[in-house]
């Protein structure tokens, strides 16, 4: 008898969970709004405030950077709240109210036919139209936005909307073309800097980074695959001194010494020329078959031995 009660009652506890998770996906794909205006990349969206009857509550209602949806013939819009206002507020409790959210169009999904998966394209080919609905986006839209192709991709967190969703980074668009990190003082910045760099040598172990840390904030961070240069440990070969610091080194003061600075400039990319081709341990001429010297200059950053230039 007691394992027939516990039975049911757990036959009725999956049946509540089954109908609270059916309540909440609908909760997600239902409308909260109509498309009022279209101007390039913005729309503005009339938001309702009932909804079969009741006033919605405040869970319910979009907030700032909230994702929306609108559905079109093939695609799906998305467009991120960039404000949120009441052009005329109520004057007393319980009247009604205009409320109004600006959206930002940052891109759609192109469905697939079958509608198991969809591709996201920044940019919108079809816009909205005036009266469309709108509703937020639903777990599988976010996922498809924001995940994408996850083998070229590396997880740098989760997203505000939904932190079950991964954040991805696509790391071949992020190091292809130059990206800032921004912000006030005090709001993550070196961490999040800190969190990309090891998120990417997680998943390429092979990639070489040269990370400058003035203020030496990253030493920790890395200590397990970071090489730290500092002034006391770091040490440059003379080849990489330019002419004029060169000069300086080999003959000080160039008072009446013109020639044997000329002599120098003639003589340093004969000997680059001459140790790119392998002809340093050859006793011939500098002068003769040294080489092709006219591809290098004094400052050139290559390799070349002093006891060729001796």
């Amino acid at each position: 008898m007691a394992e027939r009660m516990e039975s049911a009652a757990g036959a009725h506890a999956a049946a509540d969970l089954t109908s609270f998770a059916g309540q909440t996906e609908t909760m997600k794909d239902r409308s909260i709004g109509r498309i009022v205006s279209v101007t390039g990349s913005k729309a503005i969206v009339l938001l309702d405030s009932m909804y079969d009857g009741k006033r919605l509550n405040i869970s319910d209602r979009p907030e700032m950077g909230t994702l929306l949806a609108i559905a079109q013939q093939n695609t799906v819009v998305l467009a991120i709240v960039s404000a949120l206002s009441v052009p005329v507020p109520a004057q007393g409790e319980g009247d009604n109210e205009i409320w109004i959210a600006e959206l930002g169009l940052v891109g759609e999904l192109r469905i697939s036919d079958d509608g198991q998966s969809a591709s996201f394209n920044r940019g919108v080919t079809i816009y909205p139209s005036l009266g469309d609905r709108v509703r937020v986006a639903n777990t599988k839209e976010l996922e498809w936005a924001f995940c994408g192709d996850m083998n070229g991709s590396v997880r740098v967190g989760g997203i505000r909307q939904d932190a079950n969703i991964p954040a991805m980074v696509r790391v071949n668009d992020l190091l292809g073309k130059h990206f800032a990190i921004l912000g006030t003082t005090g709001t993550g910045k070196s961490c999040t800097t800190a969190l990309i760099l090891r998120s990417i040598l997680e998943k390429n172990p092979n990639a070489h980074i040269v990370l400058l840390d003035p203020h030496n904030e990253y030493a920790t961070a890395f200590k397990e695959w970071g090489e730290v240069i500092n002034p006391r440990n770091m040490q440059l070969p003379y080849w990489l001194l330019t002419f004029e610091e060169l000069v300086e080194v080999l003959i000080g003061d160039t008072t009446g010494r013109k020639q044997e600075v000329e002599i120098l400039q003639e003589l340093i990319p004969l000997c680059k020329a001459r140790y790119a081709n392998g002809r340093g341990n050859e006793q011939s001429s500098l002068r003769r078959g040294g080489g092709d010297a006219s591809r290098y200059t004094v400052d050139t950053p290559v390799p070349y031995r002093m006891s060729d230039l001796t």
